[in-house]
């Protein structure tokens, strides 16, 4: 099995955070399987102001850019 995500680790990215913008860098990453290969996939994102140390983001929660994260928002998806 090939397991493959969007953004390695230290990669910069924006997320919501307590209803904020907020941008960091990518410090860890977690990946489960379970017996029925159901994938989960967890992004940690290092940011010293507002996102504590065990806080993490599952991938479409996390952006490139703040202009990704506004258009979906302005498209009304759920984040």
């Amino acid at each position: 099995m090939e397991i493959k995500t969007k953004y390695n680790i230290g990669d910069q990215v924006c997320t919501l955070y307590c209803d904020r913008i907020v941008y960091g860098a990518i410090t860890r990453i977690e990946i489960r399987i379970d017996y029925d290969s159901n994938i989960q996939i967890k992004y940690f994102v290092q940011n010293m102001t507002y996102i504590g140390e065990n806080v993490f983001f599952q991938e479409h929660k996390i952006f490139k850019t703040k202009e990704e994260l506004l258009e979906k928002l302005h498209k009304n998806d759920s984040l």
